[in-house]
């Protein structure tokens, strides 16, 4: 984007901004965070020009009151920038974007085009955007911040790695994860040449980076960056090996996700140790590890690094075991954490032959009553939703393509993948099992091998089922939607194919029919 083509898209906004100003938005939920390096945390008070007077109460003389100066075009600025970050925080979305445009507008005005003051309210536009689903809009303000950056710094300057974060998650959003890859690459780049090559501040942008390349099928590639990533906390940690704790536990989701399931039980076991040996053994931090340890048997591995290691659901028994009694026995235990240890016991024995159906009742009953002593608040909230409704224990990822495409076509622009859709309803029984499973539409129906795949799968999972006063009932009329890629020449091949059998299924009815005769 040159100069002067992003100028007039700045001052197209700028004027957009001061018309969209007037508008009272409603409000949404949001988690993002402003940028807070634009200004200082300085809050000034409402402008007295925006408040009703009554007119009807008398005043003094004019030249008797002395006249208060407007507030200067930065001071609106900070407090617009306030009130943007307030919205932010209390998760008034659509409001929140008609104030970063004022902020934009102000920004132009105080200190032009080419500002990094206005780059960074381009990039909390892009924010609020991306946390309202508006990923090609973020996408492109975060662009235009990093392009103005560029100008007025360099094309390696530090204040480019939050736009550049924004635009790669923007990217990865609207199903582009090869041009987030490079988006993240880039972000990493910047960071060894501004903090040296083992700087801890490339870590989540090489977490981000991983689950892109993991979106493109390339999972060596994503296991090297999370190799990269553990190497880096190693590094960091060493005096305190507790801080990297949350790194390794999101590194096991990561491997449980990807089929590396003994890397998995690895990482988890490494997590146990460091707990261990940092705090004692009746630590109620071992819970989450211990659970998550667990629940890694209810898959097998799938990295065929060990093909012929074979663990029963039954091997996860002594890691829940372990986990409900510092749950109970710890002093710093609590409702919260004794809840889930029940819940995650009861969610194994619901994985056991049918003769453990009553013992996973047992504890999930004990779980609701736990949740229902006090019915307000965080238990309220946890009672409905862990019991609220079906919860899925146990279940393999339904194909994302179809034909011959693969994750690899998604950063091939030559390759167009195109949208499909399998509709379907089913129930889930009071012993989490499904039932009354129904293909409602298939769009486009030729793709037999997916619509099979869904089947299969569904058929298969294991729900936790929903709770009513503390016992499980059946669950009807749940309606899903799995949506998978494919190329539009696959599909006009499967058509071929149908209109080939077809025509010559009609070509053999007369001799049937005169055979018959």
């Amino acid at each position: 984007m040159t100069r002067h083509a992003r100028n007039a898209s700045l001052l197209l906004l700028f004027a957009s901004a001061a018309a969209f100003a007037q508008e009272e938005p409603a409000a949404e939920s949001a988690l993002a965070e402003p940028d807070t390096t634009t200004l200082d945390d300085t809050t000034l008070a409402t402008d007295s020009a925006t408040l009703p007077i009554d007119q009807t109460v008398p005043v003094a003389d004019a030249e008797d009151v002395p006249t208060a100066p407007p507030p200067s075009d930065e001071e609106l600025l900070q407090a617009e920038f306030d009130r943007y970050r307030q919205l932010i925080s209390d998760g008034v979305l659509d409001e929140a974007d008609s104030t970063a445009k004022r902020v934009i507008e102000l920004a132009i005005r105080t200190s032009g085009p080419d500002s990094v003051e206005t780059a960074r309210a381009l990039s909390n536009l892009g924010t609020v955007q991306y946390r309202m689903g508006q990923y090609e809009s973020a996408a492109q303000n975060y662009q235009s911040a990093i392009t103005i950056i560029e100008e007025v710094e360099d094309r390696l300057h530090t204040s480019l790695i939050n736009p550049i974060r924004g635009l790669g998650a923007s990217q990865l959003a609207s199903g582009r994860p090869d041009l987030a890859a490079q988006t993240f690459s880039r972000g990493v780049h910047i960071t060894h040449v501004n903090d040296g090559p083992h700087n801890m501040g490339q870590v989540e942008l090489l977490e981000t980076l991983a689950e892109s390349r993991l979106r493109m099928g390339l999972i060596d590639d994503a296991k090297t960056a999370h190799e990269s990533i553990y190497a880096l906390n190693l590094r960091f940690f060493q005096s305190n090996p507790m801080d990297m704790v949350p790194s390794l536990m999101r590194r096991a989701s990561w491997q449980n996700r990807t089929g590396y399931i003994f890397d998995e039980r690895s990482t988890y076991r490494h997590v146990i140790r460091i707990i261990e040996s940092s705090t004692s053994k009746t630590d109620v931090n071992l819970i989450p590890p211990l659970t998550r340890m667990g629940r890694s048997f209810f898959y097998p591995d799938r990295s065929g690094i060990e093909p012929y290691a074979v663990d029963s659901v039954t091997s996860g028994e002594l890691y829940f075991k372990r986990a409900l009694r510092i749950a109970r026995e710890s002093p710093e235990s609590d409702w919260d954490i004794l809840s889930g240890a029940l819940i995650a016991i009861a969610d194994y024995n619901m994985m056991l032959p049918q003769s453990r159906l009553v013992r996973a009742k047992n504890h999930y009953e004990e779980a609701w009553t736990l949740l229902a002593e006090n019915n307000e608040g965080k238990r309220k909230d946890k009672l409905r939703s862990e019991f609220g409704k079906p919860r899925e224990l146990k279940f393999f990822s339904l194909p994302k393509f179809a034909g011959s495409a693969t994750a690899a076509d998604r950063a091939n622009p030559d390759v167009a993948l195109r949208e499909g859709s399998i509709r379907f309803s089913y129930d889930v029984s009071e012993r989490g099992k499904i039932a009354n499973f129904k293909i409602i539409e298939a769009n486009p129906s030729e793709f037999y091998d997916v619509r099979r795949s869904v089947i299969r799968e569904m058929r298969s999972r294991q729900y936790r089922p929903r709770f009513e006063n503390g016992t499980p009932v059946v669950t009807t009329g749940l309606i899903d939607t799995h949506r998978f890629l494919y190329k539009q020449s696959d599909l006009m091949a499967l058509r071929r194919q149908e209109e080939a059998e077809q025509e010559e299924e009609t070509q053999e009815e007369p001799a049937d029919t005169e055979k018959g005769t």
